[in-house]
């Protein structure tokens, strides 16, 4: 099997969620001065939360035009979950909603 990152999450030195960096971003200065992955940063205070309403992520995707977005315990304690991609989104509301388009358009 291949894996394939899309990101790399980011967190502070009490684990606590950072940022999210596309994968490619730290490779791309790697050779420019020793760079610090504080200067990476891109998403330090968008993260979802596991409560939040399907329609809010995908309207959240869509607004911080982001392909990843972090997933955290809480919004006081942003202890690290995950992180959630917009196809995972899709396909997954998407599965969701079949069993109940065909109750509703089935003779």
């Amino acid at each position: 099997m291949t894996v394939h990152f899309v990101a790399v999450e980011l967190h502070d030195r009490n684990g606590i969620y950072a940022s999210v960096v596309p994968a490619a971003t730290p490779h791309s200065v790697a050779n420019q001065d020793n760079e610090l992955l504080r200067s990476l940063v891109q998403q330090q205070n968008e993260y979802l939360l596991p409560t939040t309403p399907v329609r809010k992520i995908l309207k959240a995707f869509e607004r911080r035009e982001a392909d990843v977005l972090a997933l955290v315990e809480r919004a006081d304690h942003r202890a690290p979950l995950g992180t959630l991609s917009e196809a995972q989104v899709l396909r997954t509301y998407g599965e969701e909603l079949k069993p109940r388009n065909q109750e509703l358009f089935s003779p």
